[in-house]
Formats: structure tokens, C-alpha cells, sequence
């Protein structure tokens, strides 16, 4: 699977973009505007999402002493990332 590689951010006319080029457009929540946001901030962490993901699953066949605060850090960061944490 292939998806558009660089970091995708998100727009306040909440759309998503990586490197200028729009990617998606967010529709609009029933729930309001902030439900929309979260939407899109959440949608522009897929990159680092799956990134964590795929290091969290490698970490998984290691010994603990062996995963490092800096593999827990970029976990932690791709989670801050989607929920604006």
C-alpha cells in the first residue's frame, strides 16, 4: 500500500495538505466544528500513526530493557499528534 509521503497537516478551512498538495477535504460534523477539527487533526496523523504503530510492533518482539524512552517518546508523539494532546 502507498500513500503520499511528507508530513500532512491539516487547514483551517479543514482540509488535509502534504508539501502544498491537497489530499482531503473534511466533511462537515453534525456534532459542530471542533468535532470537524479533531476529525482532521486525527485524519493529518495517519502518517505517524501507522509509523508508531509499525515500531510499536517491532518493539513488541523485543526484551523490555531493551525499548528505549526515545521509542516510547515517538509512540507518545504520534498519539499527541492526532488527539492535539
Amino acid at each position: 500500500m502507498s500513500y503520499t509521503k511528507g508530513e500532512w497537516l491539516f487547514g483551517h478551512n479543514v482540509g488535509v495538505y502534504c508539501s502544498g498538495k491537497h489530499i482531503a477535504d473534511i466533511a462537515q460534523s453534525e456534532s459542530g466544528f471542533d468535532e470537524t477539527l479533531a476529525n482532521a487533526r486525527l485524519i493529518a496523523a495517519a502518517p505517524d500513526l501507522l509509523e508508531a504503530c509499525e515500531l510499536a510492533l517491532s518493539l513488541f518482539s523485543l526484551p523490555s530493557n531493551e525499548i528505549t524512552k526515545e521509542d516510547l517518546k515517538e509512540i507518545q508523539a504520534a498519539i499527541n499528534k492526532a488527539t492535539n494532546g
